[in-house]
Order: structure tokens, then sequence, then C-alpha cells
């Protein structure tokens, strides 16, 4: 039913002084419904005309402006303002928990980037763990002057995996304990849809040297930023004469793989 004259007057006069906009709406609704019914009752007992109907049902409505006061008293434009300031607060409060997320990754990534950083320390090495390996510490990527660093340089190798790019950034060979020389490889996983990043396995690596050895190697998490992650691989007892490097991932090293010459080779 459509109401017309009588009751659009009515209903209007009742509910404009409400000044929250989503109230208004919401009382203006509930009592257009309230109208329709009692008019379809009214001319269904008399069967009297809609504008007849209208009219007497206005008339036990009451005053529209009195009714407008009652309404208006009771839905305070605070309550509104409450209202709308609850939704900006839950917003907010979601920005807050995304940001949070973001910079607890960027911390994070920030702290264990320690391991590649380009910071000159006095101290390289760490203890060794197992009585024989010494792994270099924050300046194993920085070309230095350490006679057990037998070469480090950066490279830009890249390849594509489905949506992530797999780049291989920095290698560095270093004498660990006496006998025994290991390989380093900075390798950095992109993805920008973030929510799909996957993660290497160091189970799944495989490196040999220029002579067909294949080292045993190991894989370590070196942080993560919003759509990256930082991994560190150290093969054993890699070749430091050896005149290139072939990295692969995966069963049979099916996934990815890379080949690096090394220059200037010991």
């Amino acid at each position: 039913m459509e109401l017309r004259g009588e009751a659009n007057n009515w209903l209007y006069h009742a509910t404009c002084k409400i000044r929250f906009a989503e109230d208004r709406d919401a009382v203006r609704q509930e009592l257009r419904e309230h109208l329709e019914d009692e008019i379809a009752a009214v001319q269904e007992a008399t069967e009297v005309s809609q504008d007849d109907a209208e009219k007497i049902v206005v008339q036990r409505m009451g005053d529209a402006d009195e009714v407008g006061e009652r309404l208006a008293a009771v839905h305070t434009p605070w309550m509104g303002a409450l209202w709308r300031l609850s939704k900006v607060l839950l917003v907010l409060a979601c920005i807050l928990v995304i940001f949070s997320a973001i910079r607890e990754r960027t911390n994070n990534w920030a702290y264990n980037f320690e391991l590649f950083s380009t910071e000159p320390l006095s101290e390289v090495k760490s203890t060794p763990t197992d009585g024989r390996r010494v792994i270099p510490g924050p300046a194993l990527f920085v070309p230095g002057e350490d006679p057990d660093q037998e070469t480090a340089f950066s490279c830009e190798e890249q390849v594509k995996v489905g949506t992530q790019t797999v780049k291989l950034r920095n290698c560095a060979i270093w004498r660990t304990a006496e006998n025994h020389t290991d390989l380093f490889l900075h390798i950095r996983l992109e993805d920008h849809r973030f929510w799909e990043i996957g993660q290497l396995m160091g189970g799944l690596f495989t490196v040999a040297d220029g002579r067909g050895n294949t080292c045993e190697c190991i894989a370590l998490e070196g942080g993560s930023g919003f759509h990256h992650t930082e991994y560190l691989i150290q093969a054993f007892d890699f070749d430091p004469a050896s005149d290139f490097i072939q990295i692969s991932y995966g069963p049979d090293g099916s996934i990815f793989s890379f080949r690096v010459d090394i220059p200037d080779a010991a």
C-alpha cells in the first residue's frame, strides 16, 4: 500500500525532528508499516476508501507535532554521534591491528636481516655449534680483509615460480674451520600477493661446485617483510677452487635452479 496525503503528511511531521538520519529512517519505516496495517484494518472493517481510512487512522495516532517531540526526545543527537563514533573507532581498530601485524613482520625482518648487514663488525664469526664449524656473523657477505674469507660478491639472479620470484642476492665463501670451506647464499623469496607467499625448505636445496661435488646444506630463515622472506643457505665443504656454483631446488632440482660464475675464483 502507498500512503497518500493525510498519512504521508502525518508521517513526515512525526519524524522530521529526529536529527540522526539512521534513527529517523528506521522510525519512519516502522511508523509507515504501522499506518499501512491500521489503514488496511479500517478499510476491511468499514469498507471506506483509503483516503477516509487514512483520516481515521491519523486521528487515532494523535497530533503529529506532539508525537514528533516525544520521538525526538528519545532519539537524541548524541546517541547518533556515539553510533558514528563507534563505527569510526571500529575502523581505526581494524587498521591498527593490520598495521601492528605489518610492523611486527617488518621489525622481525629488520632484526634478522642483520645476518646480511653491510655494517662492519670487529667480530665476524660466532662460536661453532658442532665443534668445527664457525659460521660468519653479520659481515659474511661484505668483501673484506678477513683471511678466512675466500670471496664475497653480489648477484642479481632471479627466477619466476608461479606468482613468486626467487632471487639470489649474495654469495660468499669462507673457511669455517681447518680444512673446511663453506659457501653461503642469500636468497630472497618475493610475492606481492602476500597472502600466498610460501616458504623454502632447506631439505630441497642441492648445491654443487664446479667440479660436480654435491654439498650438504642447511637453510635458515633470515627474517621477512610484508611480501618477502629472506633465507641464508650454508653449503658445507664447498670447493674454493670452483669457478661456478650450481644451485637447484625441489625433487631432482625440478622447481628452479641457478648457475652462478664465481668472480676471481681462488
